[in-house]
């Protein structure tokens, strides 16, 4: 009996003890944890049973393990999305949102583990809608409208479009999964083209003109409401034809074939004179420029363009060309001298004033051979090849020639010639008309000027040399013997105050007096000896002067200064190194002085050849007759400053927008 007991629960405990452990393992998969292995100790049902439990925990596990790895890359993918992808529980509740979706409306994701409601997201106007959506969608049906206002949560509001579906679990709809698109800058595009679109119309519906459109068999397919005061037709009324309908036979024809040559090469048409027919029968000339516009396939699709209406201008010119027809002859006299030569180069008219310049009677000068009798033999082949050119119309009839004449008395006159073609009834060339000024005078006053303006220009280099030398010298002694004399001066002070009682405060604050009034006259000193020859331009070039004369300016004036220097050296000589320095020292005097500027923009920089400086600020401005050589002394010693090097300078200024100085100095020359 006893046997039979222990037997008993020998067989017990072994069968047991694996149902416990298998026990065990059900338990920790029900709750996710990690499950060891069963020892599988029995061949037995038990022991089967124990395999089958490993194999399944080994699958899950497997399973697990790669629903992990899909839900990390949903959710990778999701925060890589431009949009917001989101999902919900059947209550509203977010359950899962991208990284933008935090971004967007301000949330953490520790709002969303305490819980964050969809419709609570919206403007409360828009909630009920909403809501109703959500019902449709789990109930298989469309969606209506699903442009929403949506809220942050700052509390501002945005624009956004939202698509969601149901997500569905063995036949169950557990909650929504969707996507929400912000529509702001979509919004403003579509507000800024509807903008553009509402002053385009404006535009089209206010002008003289008129706007059309036509396709590729030239039918109206847009005409603006300008068609009834230029054509006499309704828009309404043109639309569906074809604008060659509206034209006389011939401008038809010729239509036609432009629109073959256009089409088949699409370029802008400009300016297309057309006679057209307009409601009441009378003629219209209109002007059109157009442009060909195309699909997104590059496939021609028409042109559109505007029209004008020239029917005043082309009766205007018809008259005026009837009336310069008929005063041709007369305009050409506008000359002081008038000459008529035929085919043959003979003269068949001249008229008083050109007698007197010549010397001679009207008598002796017809019928002669104009060239060979009047003009200098040194010239006389070339004229007769010009004269040719302009009789076979190979030269504008009008170009500009200055040739001298010989006189009587065997003296040459320099005069300016405009030529004119003389033709008959049929067209054909007659002759040609001559009217002439006579300039010797004012060509040699000319010269003369120019002689002058060089004697000037050389004369006002001297003077600007010999300025410069003196500025030098005075330098110089001011810095070698002034400089000397205060140095000393401030030692001796020193020397003084070593040996002034303690208990002489007075002569102590004297003494302290006294050096500041020393200290004083050095800089008045240093600024004068800068001022006459400023040491960085002979010891580090222009470059470095420059720029220690734009850091000086800003430290004494408080003015905010920028600059642009090419660091390369300039190979200049002296004079034109001075010349520039000054024009920056006038220019930021003046600025200084008179432009009440906060701001100076300067910039140097060697352009073709030529030093360029620029001098910009933001001040009041000069007005125009300021800017002319007699009102200002400072930009007329600017101006002589770069003419002595041929240079210029140039001033663009208005009021209240500032000043422009720009000089340019040719490096040679």
């Amino acid at each position: 009996m006893i046997a039979g007991s222990g037997a008993a629960y020998f067989v017990s405990r072994r069968m047991t003890k694996p149902l416990n452990r298998l026990t065990e393992g059900v338990k920790a998969l029900e709750v996710g944890g990690v499950v060891r292995k069963v020892p599988v100790e029995t061949p037995d049902e038990i022991g089967k049973l124990a395999k089958a439990f490993n194999n399944m925990s080994d699958s899950l596990q497997k399973r697990e393990k790669a629903l992990r790895l899909s839900e990390e890359r949903y959710r990778q993918l999701c925060d890589s999305l431009p949009q917001v992808v989101f999902e919900t529980d059947i209550f509203g509740k977010f359950t899962f949102a991208n990284r933008i979706a935090f971004d967007l409306f301000g949330y953490s994701r520790e709002d969303l583990r305490t819980g964050l409601d969809a419709i609570e997201m919206l403007i409360p106007k828009d909630r009920d809608r909403a809501q109703q959506n959500i019902r449709r969608i789990l109930s298989g049906e469309k969606s209506g409208n699903n442009e929403y206002t949506a809220l942050k949560k700052d509390g501002s509001t945005f624009p956004v479009l939202i698509y969601s579906s149901p997500i569905t679990i063995r036949r169950s709809d557990i909650g929504l999964r969707g996507v929400l698109v912000d529509l702001s800058e979509f919004k403003k595009v579509q507000n800024a083209l509807l903008e553009s679109e509402s002053r385009y119309r404006n535009i089209v519906e206010n002008l003289n003109d008129m706007i059309w459109e036509v396709n590729e068999k030239l039918i109206y397919t847009y005409v603006s409401p300008q068609s009834l005061g230029v054509l006499g037709y309704t828009p309404e009324e043109l639309l569906g034809k074809s604008a060659s309908d509206f034209m006389t036979p011939e401008d038809q024809r010729r239509v036609n074939e432009l629109s073959l040559d256009f089409f088949a090469d699409p370029r802008p048409i400009s300016d297309l004179v057309v006679e057209r027919i307009s409601k009441d029968g009378s003629q219209v000339w209109l002007e059109s420029s157009g442009t060909p516009f195309f699909d997104t396939g590059g496939k021609l699709l028409g042109f559109r363009g505007v029209a004008r209406d020239i029917t005043e201008r082309i009766r205007a010119e018809d008259e005026l060309k009837q009336e310069r027809d008929r005063a041709q002859k007369y305009l050409d006299l506008a000359g002081v001298i008038f000459v008529a030569l035929n085919r043959e180069g003979k003269v068949s008219l001249i008229n008083r004033k050109g007698c007197e310049v010549l010397g001679y009677k009207e008598g002796e000068v017809l019928g002669k051979d104009w060239i060979l009798n009047f003009l200098p033999e040194r010239i006389q082949e070339e004229i007769k090849s010009v004269s040719l050119r302009i009789l076979a119309g190979k030269i504008v009839s009008s170009k500009y020639f200055e040739n001298p004449v010989l006189t009587k008395e065997g003296n040459e006159r320099l005069i300016a010639w405009h030529n004119t073609v003389l033709t008959d009834e049929k067209g054909k060339t007659i002759g040609h008309l001559s009217s002439g000024e006579d300039i010797t005078e004012k060509k040699a006053a000319k010269i003369e000027l120019e002689k002058s303006r060089e004697q000037l220009r050389n004369l006002s280099r001297y003077l600007q040399s010999s300025m410069e030398n003196e500025r030098t010298r005075i330098s110089r002694e001011i810095h070698d013997d002034l400089g000397q004399y205060l140095t000393a001066l401030k030692m001796d002070l020193s020397w003084l105050k070593k040996r002034l009682p303690k208990d002489q405060p007075s002569l102590r604050e004297k003494e302290k007096s006294i050096r500041q009034s020393l200290d004083t006259a050095i800089d008045s000193v240093e600024r004068i000896v800068s001022n006459l020859r400023p040491g960085p331009l002979e010891d580090l070039g222009l470059t470095a002067a420059v720029e220690w004369q734009i850091g000086y300016f800003q430290d004494q004036t408080g003015i905010t200064c920028r600059y642009s220097l090419d660091r390369e050296e300039y190979v200049l000589d002296s004079e034109r190194a001075i010349a520039i320095y000054r024009i920056l020292q006038e220019s930021l005097t003046n600025i200084a002085r008179h432009s009440n500027a906060t701001e100076v923009d300067i910039n140097l920089s060697n352009n073709d050849g030529g030093i360029v400086l620029k001098v910009t600020d933001n001040g009041i401005g000069i007005s125009k007759n300021k800017v002319s050589y007699a009102e200002s002394f400072g930009l007329m010693g600017m101006r002589e400053r770069a003419y002595l090097f041929k240079g210029e300078l140039d001033v663009e200024s208005s009021p209240d927008k500032g000043t422009a100085i720009t000089a340019t100095i040719p490096v040679e020359g």
